[in-house]
């Protein structure tokens, strides 16, 4: 309910939300003139909901970056702007232990951007992979549409399809299988009032990346 547009209003709702956006990336890493990796710069971990206080993170080949917005004329949804994640080379980024609560039926929702310099920038599903889990370990890939008939080089908001977990914690992998090509941002899971099919990790892919339990950061009591 309430007005759209003011923050936090429309993201009230979430189990878990991220928009990177604790504070602005800038170019001064590396020999002073690059964006963050993840692992330089706290100002992207910008959780919010039900679900969040308890999250860790995993990632490779990722950075933090304020250019290319969700917010600007490639956009076609109302993107937070600010920043927003770039995928490098062999590049994922994992949320682990969302804590679903009585809300075991689930939608995610992201913003992405495909723009390679002197390449084929059309978004392509087969390049960008979201993968959810209950425990970290095994992997199933997630159907998702894209928002919108316009993929080349434009931010799009992209919805996957419904689903159920069979327990009370969610993990998020998303990897991009072409380097420097790949944006994301406004991360977002909410409760779907329809089942959808439940996720079944048992025979589920491993990623090698483990559950981030061991070591690491885990961000609050295991």
């Amino acid at each position: 309910g309430g007005e759209g547009g003011e923050e936090g209003g429309e993201n009230a709702d979430a189990i878990y939300y991220n928009n990177f956006d604790k504070e602005a990336a800038t170019k001064t890493y590396g020999s002073g003139n690059s964006y963050p990796y993840l692992d330089q710069f706290e100002g992207w971990k910008n959780e919010q909901g039900s679900g969040a206080s308890g999250v860790s993170y995993l990632f490779n080949g990722m950075s933090a970056r304020s250019n290319s917005t969700s917010d600007g004329t490639y956009s076609k949804y109302a993107g937070s702007g600010m920043n927003n994640l770039f995928f490098f080379y062999d590049a994922y980024i994992q949320v682990n232990g969302i804590e679903l609560g009585e809300s075991r039926s689930l939608v995610i929702s992201f913003g992405a951007e495909k723009y390679l310099n002197n390449g084929d920038s059309n978004f392509n599903k087969d390049e960008f992979k979201v993968y959810v889990s209950d425990t970290g370990k095994k992997w199933v890939a997630l159907e998702y549409e894209i928002g919108g008939t316009e993929i080349s080089g434009t931010w799009n908001l992209n919805t996957s399809e419904a689903f159920t977990m069979p327990s009370s914690k969610l993990y998020i992998h998303i990897s991009a299988s072409v380097a420097s090509a790949y944006r994301l941002d406004d991360l977002k899971v909410v409760a779907s009032t329809e089942a959808g099919k439940t996720i079944d990790t048992s025979n589920g892919v491993d990623l090698g990346t483990g559950s981030g339990e061991e070591g690491g950061e885990t961000g609050g009591e295991e």
